[in-house]
C-alpha cells in the first residue's frame, strides 16, 4: 500500500512529453523555494503505485531527470552562465562562464544507480512493421520477475543504518570519512564559484546548485561568500589538506561514538569544535557548512555509512573515562557562582549558605561551578549527596541552560545523562526546600563526571 499522502504513478512511464516555461522571480529565497517544490518530486517515498506497475524508484528517477533538464534549459540559464549535463555520463551538472572556459562540474543530478533486478516482464507491443517472411515458432520464453529499482539519492530523511551491515565502528568510521570527503569536495566547488561569479544574485543562484534541494540555509550564502573571497582563494584551498580531512575525521568519528549516531546535535558539535580564529581558511571553511541544513548533512552521514569499509585505527574516543571530584578533601577546583555559593568543610564537603532560621520556609542552596579543558566530550554528571526532602537540581554549561533545566528531583544521587562537546564550564545548583521547625542542611560530598576520549581532568579515578 503506498503513501497516502503521495503523488499517484501512472501504469506506464509516457511516451511523449508536454514543454512549460517557468518564468522564476529573481530572488534567492523563491529559487530555493522552487528548486526544494520540484526536488520533492525525485524521491522515491513521495510517489505510490496503485497497481503495481510502475515502480516509485523508477519515477522518481525519471523526475529526477525532468529536473535535471530544467536545470539547464535555456530560460533558467543566469546572465553570463552555461550550464550543461556531461556528455561523457550524462549525469553530472556542470557550468562555465564564457564559451572558452572549461566546463566545472558542480554535482551529481541522477543519484547512485539501484542494484540490478533480475529481468523483468516484456515491454508492451510495439507498432506493427512490414510483412516478412513467416519463420519457424520459437519456444515461449519464461517470463522474469519485476526488477528492484534504484532509490533516490541524498534523501533528507534516510532509514536509520542496517545494523547487519557491519558493526558500529565500521560504519561510524564510513561516515566520518565519507562525509568529510563530500564536505571538502563542495567547499572546493563553492571556492571555484566564488571565484568564477562577482555577481552576488548569480552566485547564490549557482551555490544552491551544488545541493541537493532543500539542503541549504539561504541566508547564511552571502556570509559564506563573502568569507571566502575576504580569506582569499589561495588560502581556503590550502585548509584542504590530508592532516584536515584526518582532524575532521577523527571528531566527527568521536562526536558519534559519544552519541552512537549522527545527529543534528553531532553536527552542531562539531561546527562547535571549529575554532573561527585557527585560520582564514577554517573560518571560510565554518561560514560554508553554516549553509547546510542539519537535516541533510545528518543524511549525507547515514548515507556514507553504507559505503566501503574505510580505517579510524588510532582513534582514542571509543574509550570512556570517569573522574570522582571527593569535595571531602577539598573544592578539587570547584568555585562558587556569585549569589548562590556554598561553603567548604574539610571532611564533611559543599554545604548550603546558612539563610533564614529553622521554623521559616527557607531554602538553602549549594551552588558551584567548574571550567573544563578543551577537547573533551562529557557523557554523565553525577551529583552526591546527603539528606532527603524536597530537592531542585539544576544543570547546565553556563546560567541560562542550568537554570532552564532547574526542576525537582528527589533520588540519591543527583545524576543526568548529557552530550557536552568542549563545553567551556559546568554549573550546578542543588536546592533543598523545608518548612517546619526542622533544621536540614544541604552537602555535596562528590560530584563524578564521565566521558569518552581524553580525559580532561587527568588520570581516571574512579572505583
Amino acid at each position: 500500500m503506498g503513501n497516502k499522502h503521495g503523488f499517484i504513478a501512472p501504469s506506464a512511464m509516457p511516451e511523449f512529453i508536454t514543454c512549460r516555461t517557468i518564468k522564476i522571480p529573481r530572488d534567492p529565497l523563491i529559487i530555493a523555494a522552487v528548486n526544494g517544490a520540484l526536488g520533492e518530486l525525485g524521491k522515491w517515498y513521495n510517489w505510490e503505485s496503485p497497481d503495481g506497475q510502475l515502480m516509485p524508484g523508477i519515477m522518481a528517477a525519471r523526475m529526477r531527470q525532468m529536473i535535471a533538464e530544467f536545470f539547464i534549459s535555456e530560460c533558467f540559464q543566469m546572465d553570463d552562465l552555461e550550464f550543461r549535463l556531461d556528455p561523457i555520463d550524462g549525469c553530472t551538472l556542470q557550468w562555465r562562464g564564457d564559451p572558452g572556459d572549461d566546463w566545472t562540474s558542480i554535482g551529481d543530478v541522477c543519484g547512485p544507480q539501484g542494484e540490478q533486478g533480475i529481468q523483468g516482464p516484456a515491454g508492451p507491443q510495439g507498432a506493427t512493421g512490414p510483412q516478412g517472411a513467416t519463420g519457424a515458432t520459437g519456444p515461449q520464453g519464461a517470463t522474469g520477475a519485476t526488477g528492484t529499482p534504484g532509490q533516490a539519492a541524498d534523501i533528507i530523511y534516510r532509514p536509520e543504518l542496517n545494523p547487519d551491515s557491519a558493526s558500529d565502528a565500521v560504519r561510524r568510521c564510513n561516515a566520518a570519512t565519507g562525509l568529510v570527503d563530500w564536505l571538502f569536495e563542495k567547499f572546493n566547488d563553492a571556492i571555484d564559484l566564488a571565484e568564477a561569479i562577482s555577481d552576488t544574485v548569480s552566485a547564490i543562484d549557482a551555490f544552491a546548485l551544488l545541493f541537493p534541494p532543500a539542503y541549504i540555509v539561504i541566508d547564511q550564502v552571502t556570509d559564506a561568500l563573502n568569507e571566502i573571497a575576504e580569506a582569499t582563494f589561495n588560502l581556503c584551498r590550502a585548509y584542504d589538506t590530508v592532516s584536515k580531512r584526518e582532524e575532521h575525521v577523527e571528531t566527527i568519528y568521536c562526536l558519534m561514538s559519544a552519541s552512537g549516531d549522527f545527529s543534528e546535535a553531532a553536527w552542531q558539535a562539531f561546527r562547535d569544535s571549529l575554532d573561527p580564529f585557527h585560520s582564514p581558511g577554517q573560518s571560510a571553511f565554518m561560514e560554508f557548512i553554516a549553509t547546510i541544513e542539519p537535516p541533510g548533512v545528518t543524511a549525507r552521514a547515514r548515507i556514507e555509512g553504507y559505503g566501503d569499509d574505510a580505517t579510524c585505527s588510532g582513534f582514542e574516543c571509543d574509550e570512556e573515562w570517569c573522574y570522582d571530584f571527593d569535595l571531602t578533601t577539598s573544592t578539587e577546583g570547584w568555585g562558587a557562582i556569585t549569589g548562590r555559593g556554598f561553603t567548604w568543610t574539610d571532611t564533611v564537603g559543599l554545604s548550603a549558605d546558612q539563610s533564614g532560621s529553622c521554623n521559616l520556609y527557607v531554602r538553602r542552596s549549594v551552588a558551584a561551578k567548574i571550567t573544563v579543558p578543551s577537547n573533551a566530550v562529557i557523557t554523565n554528571i553525577t551529583i552526591n549527596h546527603s539528606g532527603g526532602n524536597l530537592m531542585l537540581f539544576g544543570l547546565g554549561r553556563d546560567e541560562s541552560e542550568m537554570l532552564s533545566e532547574y526542576f525537582p528531583d528527589t533520588s540519591n544521587p543527583l545524576s543526568r545523562d548529557v552530550f557536552w562537546t568542549n563545553p567551556g564550564e559546568i554549573w550546578f545548583v542543588v536546592d533543598r526546600e523545608q518548612a517546619g521547625d526542622i533544621c536540614l542542611t544541604t552537602i555535596i560530598t562528590s560530584i563524578v563526571i564521565s566521558g569518552t576520549g581524553d580525559n580532561p581532568f587527568g588520570e581516571d579515578n574512579c572505583t
